[in-house]
């Protein structure tokens, strides 16, 4: 965890299981990233000031796939 003034810095990842036919979904990370170009990842992001951790990692999953 890094704290600078005022602000607090955490992160969120999740894993996206379907019950259906029991797969998991991964993303890959564009080519054109400067960090980790083309690696395979679950949804992550950063937790924004005064938001949950649970209604960041929502957040983030409708962001990075449109699910919700």
């Amino acid at each position: 965890m890094v704290e600078e003034a005022g602000r607090f810095l955490a992160g969120v990842a999740g894993v996206v299981y379907s019950e259906r036919d029991g797969r998991y979904l991964l993303l890959r990370r564009s080519s054109d990233k400067d960090f980790a170009p083309g690696a395979w990842e679950c949804v992550t992001g950063r937790v924004q000031q005064g938001e949950g951790f649970e209604d960041a990692l929502r957040r983030e999953v409708r962001e990075e796939t449109g699910l919700d």
